[in-house]
């Protein structure tokens, strides 16, 4: 079992503002939403075999111990701490790092690569308490991790969580990129979150920290994250759209490795490795260099597959050495963080949302795929022809919430072809393979429609782009959704 070291230091610094102020449950913020009870998260959000992984907890339990699970085709534990006695510190603001004191457990050589969560269990004695705070009982009291591998593994496909999104929908603290709690009486923000130019080159922006509960696990979210075809799991988490991919692929034989969206922002050569980067679900947040490197590796012979929508459509900037996100929402029309304003995505995936639009707060209009081009060996074994659709499920509508489109026109026979306009930024490549046009029913219209597609660029590279966020949840539905899946990582691993 592994032992959880806590320093000196932060012992110290954590129990002087607890004993001095009785640590009030919601720190110096009264009224602010909370769950009270153990709270943590990672200090790196991926670490290697044989590395210490610095855990940040606040507990008021009398002991804590920690469970680490794998999570891959099921949910394995794999690793458990010792029991160690509980700190209670307040909240910390949503900007601001929450100074949680450390806890350091040094990993197994031989722990395998994949995505992990580490579950506080709260004890007393030696044991665990028979009834655990509100937070442990709600799944608060969790933090993700990725556990890498080393370079020259030999596995040829690297699977990318999107820890920039999760982090800009986490509300924990009170704020997120998206909004920020409010006084219940006055009706005023609790937080300006706002960072403005002051002359250090600092990015501008709304900034939140990622040394905060969540960040793909253990966070507060927004109420607008309920999906009313899953209610199991807040969008915008790993439980939703990447546990359930990651399982599939773990299930029909796919040996992967793991890292997040920060790993390859900071490392040039990240992916050089690997013949296939996959990012699936909700990827909407990306900076500079994240998009840099994928885009010298696509121009080096790599390949991507986009299992999602509504992919890079915000750019993001990494602050306090890359602890903090920011991102200009409200900058000048010139100027805002919105990559389709900077240098559009779809030069990169093919496709961008703002050629196709959402449906988020209710169930929608059951819209699948239109085939086209049927003899291409995306549809290998799927048994489809030039106009089948697939995915108009009831149940589980393949289109939604949120899909990316081309601008396109159509040909006599009804053939959909992307519009090459400069402008616009598609790829003058870019094969449409299945078509779904949006009605005027659907709340957010923003262009046609959804299109599923693929093309190469020079160098090598090829792009896959299934266009819409909720593509993983037909995996287990749709057989022509399975078999694509398995066509594209086939060809391209």
């Amino acid at each position: 079992m592994a032992s959880l070291r806590l320093s000196r230091r932060a012992l110290l610094q954590a129990l002087g503002p607890a004993l001095a102020s009785g640590v009030a449950a919601c720190g110096d913020y009264p009224g602010l939403p909370h769950t009270p009870g153990s709270r943590l998260y990672p200090a790196r959000p991926s670490v290697y075999p044989g590395q210490v992984l610095s855990l940040h907890v606040s507990s008021a339990a009398p002991e804590f111990r920690v469970d680490f699970y794998r999570q891959g085709l099921t949910s394995e534990l794999l690793l458990q701490s010792d029991w160690q006695p509980g700190i209670q510190v307040p909240m910390g603001r949503p900007d601001q790092a929450f100074d949680y004191p450390a806890y350091d457990i040094p990993l197994p050589d031989s722990l395998p690569p994949g995505v992990y969560v580490a579950r506080l269990v709260e004890g007393d004695g030696g044991a665990p308490r028979a009834v655990q705070s509100p937070a442990v009982q709600a799944g608060k009291a969790e933090a993700l991790f990725v556990v890498r591998t080393p370079a020259q593994s030999g596995r040829s496909i690297l699977y990318k969580l999107p820890l920039a999104t999760y982090h800009a929908y986490n509300f924990t603290g009170g704020g997120s990129l998206y909004h920020v709690a409010k006084h219940p009486r006055s009706g005023e923000p609790f937080f300006d979150l706002r960072q403005r130019p002051d002359g250090s080159g600092a990015p501008v922006g709304t900034k939140v920290t990622l040394l905060r509960p969540g960040g793909g696990a253990g966070g507060d979210c927004w109420h607008q994250e309920f999906d009313a075809y899953d209610p199991s799991s807040p969008r915008n988490t790993f439980a939703h759209w990447d546990a359930p991919f990651i399982a599939w692929l773990e299930q029909n034989g796919y040996s992967l490795d793991y890292c997040v969206d920060l790993d390859v922002h900071r490392e040039p050569d990240l992916l050089a490795s690997y013949r296939l980067l996959l990012c699936a679900g909700h990827d909407e947040y990306w900076s500079e260099q994240q998009r840099a490197h994928t885009e010298q590796y696509l121009a080096s012979g790599g390949n991507v597959g986009f299992f999602g929508g509504n992919t890079c459509w915000w750019r993001v900037h990494y602050d306090d050495d890359d602890t903090a996100l920011v991102c200009d929402k409200r900058g000048r029309r010139s100027s805002p963080d919105q990559w389709y304003r900077v240098r559009p995505e779809d030069t990169l995936t093919g496709v961008s949302y703002r050629h196709g639009g959402s449906w988020w707060r209710s169930r929608r209009s059951a819209l699948g795929y239109t085939v086209q081009h049927a003899d291409h060996w995306v549809y290998e074994g799927t048994q489809l022809s030039d106009g089948d659709v697939f995915g108009q499920d009831q149940a589980q509508p393949l289109i939604g919430y949120e899909c990316d489109g081309a601008p396109f026109t159509r040909a006599a026979d009804g053939t959909a072809t992307a519009t090459s306009d400069p402008g616009v930024g598609t790829p003058a490549g870019f094969l449409i393979l299945g078509v779904a046009e949006l009605g005027n029913e659907w709340p957010t219209k923003l262009g046609q429609g959804a299109t599923m597609g693929a093309f190469s660029v020079p160098g090598g590279g090829t792009v896959f782009n299934a266009a819409t966020i909720d593509w993983v949840k037909l995996l287990d539905r749709d057989a022509a959704v399975a078999q694509i899946t398995r066509n594209v990582l086939d060809r391209l691993r």
